[in-house]
């Protein structure tokens, strides 16, 4: 357990053999490595002991006020997750995906429309990569205080990338799956330079990977390439640590909106109607012809840190990360579907935008031992400058489509005819924003009898601002700037070592510009947005506790009371008709379990389980009898494998997953419902050096509605899908 400012742990120094010595030899001192606090401890299994994310240092989940869950390298592996909503099915409670084609999820009924990587947010209209993620954390609730971004109201997903290892190791792996999918990556670290004496050392990571791939619908299909890498340098026995990353993601994959719903399903839940697939809307329907539809996404990311230890009991982080994103499409979907129930009516979407950024964190931790109380504080400022170089999404009507019998012939004299609204987006950017964030903020943790109780507070000052342009007419204006205070409130009670209560109080302010409608849909012509507000109220119980060493349970038990107020939602206008409007207050309550455990059986392996289950209750103020929008009332999972580490099926690994959740309201007027969802996975380990896993997706082939924005056009998952890793690692 690492604590903010005392966290050295004595041992060999890593990578070299120790000579024997003669029982009466006087033993050398151990060379004393020093562990930053902003450094967590490996991992290795299913459970995880310490996070960065809920404190910005190393803690132990068992010591901060804040529910937060770790989804760990081996669980990534086992369910062989290649984007954020498949790491999300299962392990956490409480998550559940609003689409997916990006990173959009609801984090207890609220949503987080983006995530984090290494701390920072990650703004992309496609999904973050996944070849070099170590981790996943998820933090429940207001996130300002910790995280300092004040995008984050109902939580934060935070994707953390690998580090370099000390010694040599890596490996290759190829998947492959149906629809001539193929996905290789190869991640290879180990020492670039090895302590020889004088403290300084340095570790390297590189990571490359693919995936390719065609699916049934015209207008879908995979194809990435990711380059990345990774250095850490150690100083003076790690008295100070730099730690270099970045990458290089080009996305040319297209997930879009390419199913519609059925008009004459009469069957209703709770005064909506269930959404159901139209009769057309099958798995090889495509809205339109692959070569009117095109799209390209460049992510670069880099970022820097410095860690030092100034003294025993201060530590000093300093943090920098770039993130650039361009992205060009032209995408064809539905928007609606005529009265007759086959003939689609659709929409071409062209998209232009890049968006540079830079962030800025800075992290100083100080310990005071007084006797029976121990003061931690922590003084820090972040920084944020973005830009945001826009068209606007330009759309254009294209000719109504019978999905009975689809005929493209049309298509043809449409894209070859010009049409600036879809060309313009390769080439030409109209506005421009740039905004800019700064923050300052203090945490004073009191810790008491040995940690047996520890009281939590902090504040953080933020400031926004920046300026709109218009880059045909040269206008610039400025936004509003705003200063205002979030906090943080908590306490920790360890009723035994391996048991903590804990109450946390905490709060986040998003600014909002933009107006509401009042008479058609995007008049914009009500009163403005008010500014977003994020609360939260919570209990809970978390624990850790090994009753042998064959037999270890882990987990939590958490009550929350949460509320937004000013979401930009749809409902009724003056006019009777449905428009953009704000709620002016959303509630959310209930409680959820997360829980784990690892279990020796016999004398030949072990079992892994994670169970989860969340029940939630919420209403809105646009009307109490509804919930919010996506919100899901209840969700559970379990993921759970056995591994034979001995005898004749040494090296054999079999496990599955399942996860349902209840029917959810979207698009003002309908009912969202996913099938059970079982998933099963082996794998086996040959020799030193070889192993394979098979991973069945959706045994039931269950082809549902994830999500949908217009009868129109509506998100599906695809069914049944196996896929087969071969893998080589050293």
């Amino acid at each position: 357990m690492l604590t903010a400012a005392s966290a050295i742990l004595h041992t060999v120094t890593p990578g070299f053999a120790q000579p024997a010595v003669d029982a009466d030899q006087e033993l050398e001192p151990e060379k004393v490595v020093t562990l930053s606090p902003f450094v967590v401890e490996d991992i290795k299994g299913y459970a995880a002991q310490q996070t960065l994310i809920g404190t910005r240092s190393a803690s132990n989940l068992l010591e901060i006020p804040t529910s937060v869950s770790v989804i760990t390298h081996e669980v990534l592996s086992d369910i062989n997750a290649m984007s954020v909503h498949e790491a999300l099915a299962v392990g956490v409670s409480g998550v559940t995906r609003n689409q997916t084609m990006t990173d959009d999820v609801n984090i207890r009924g609220f949503r987080t429309a983006s995530s984090l990587r290494n701390g920072i947010s990650k703004l992309t209209n496609k999904r973050n990569p996944m070849y070099d993620i170590d981790r996943v954390e998820v933090i429940k609730g207001p996130g300002a205080m910790l995280l300092g971004n004040n995008r984050f109201l109902g939580g934060a997903v935070n994707l953390i990338s690998r580090l370099g290892t000390d010694a040599p190791a890596g490996y290759f792996q190829a998947t492959f799956s149906d629809d001539s999918f193929f996905r290789a990556m190869t991640n290879v670290s180990g020492p670039l330079v090895r302590d020889t004496g004088d403290g300084h050392s340095s570790n390297y990571r590189v990571t490359l990977g693919g995936t390719t791939g065609r699916y049934p619908k015209a207008v879908e299909w995979e194809s990435d390439r990711f380059y990345g890498a990774g250095a850490t340098l150690r100083f003076w026995d790690g008295r100070i640590i730099v730690n270099l990353s970045g990458y290089y993601f080009l996305d040319e994959s297209n997930r879009n909106w390419n199913d519609f719903i059925d008009l004459n399903s009469t069957e209703t839940r709770n005064g909506l109607t269930v959404a159901k697939l139209n009769q057309y809307s099958t798995k090889s329907f495509s809205p339109g012809r692959k070569q009117d539809t095109w799209t390209m996404n460049i992510d670069r990311f880099v970022d820097a840190s410095i860690v030092a230890k100034l003294t025993d009991h201060a530590n000093l982080r300093l943090y920098y990360a770039f993130s650039s994103v361009m992205d060009r499409r032209m995408m064809i979907s539905g928007s609606g579907v005529q009265p007759d129930n086959y003939t689609l009516s659709r929409t071409g979407y062209a998209l232009a935008n890049d968006r540079p950024t830079h962030n800025f964190q800075m992290d100083f931790l100080h310990e005071l031992p007084l006797g029976w109380v121990t003061i931690e504080s922590t003084f820090g400022a972040d920084g944020a400058w973005e830009v945001l170089k826009d068209t606007g999404l330009g759309s254009a009507p294209l000719p109504d489509l019978d999905t009975r019998q689809p005929d493209y012939a049309m298509d043809e004299a449409y894209f070859s005819a010009a049409n600036p609204e879809l060309n313009r987006s390769r080439h030409q950017i109209t506005t421009g924003s740039y905004t800019r964030t700064g923050s300052g903020y203090f945490q004073e943790n009191l810790s008491f009898l040995d940690k047996r109780v520890i009281v939590v507070g902090g504040l953080r000052w933020i400031t926004t601002g920046g300026e709109n342009l218009n880059y045909v007419t040269r206008e610039m204006t400025k936004k509003r700037n705003d200063t205002y205070r979030v906090h943080k409130y908590g306490v920790v009670v360890k009723l035994l070592p391996s048991v903590s209560a804990y109450y946390t109080n905490a709060e986040n302010i998003n600014i909002q510009t933009g107006f509401n409608d009042r008479f058609a849909d995007n008049d914009r012509l009500g009163g403005p947005q008010g500014n977003r507000r994020g609360q939260l109220d919570e209990f809970g119980l978390k624990f850790n506790h090994s009753f042998s060493r064959d037999f270890q349970v882990y987990g939590s038990v958490v009550h929350f009371d949460m509320a937004q107020t000013n979401i930009p939602t749809r409902g009724l206008l003056e006019t009777g008709v449905i428009g953009n409007v704000t709620s002016e207050r959303d509630q959310i309550d209930g409680w959820e379990l997360d829980a784990g455990l690892k279990l020796k059986l016999g004398s030949h392996g072990h079992t892994d389980l994670i169970f989860t289950y969340f029940d939630g209750r919420g209403k809105t103020a646009v009307d109490p009898t509804l919930a919010p929008d996506n919100f899901v009332p209840r969700k559970y999972s379990l993921l759970g494998k056995y591994t034979w580490t001995s005898g004749p099926l040494t090296g054999l690994m079999l496990g599955g997953s399942l996860m349902d959740q209840s029917a959810k309201r979207n698009a003002v007027s309908y009912s969202v419902d996913y099938p059970l969802v079982v998933n099963l996975f082996a794998g086996y380990k040959w020799g030193e050096q070889w192993s394979a896993q098979l991973n069945v997706n959706n045994v039931t082939d269950k082809r549902y509605i994830v999500a949908m924005s217009t009868p129109g056009a509506v998100v599906t998952d695809p069914g049944l899908k196996t896929f087969l890793s071969i893998k080589y690692g050293w």
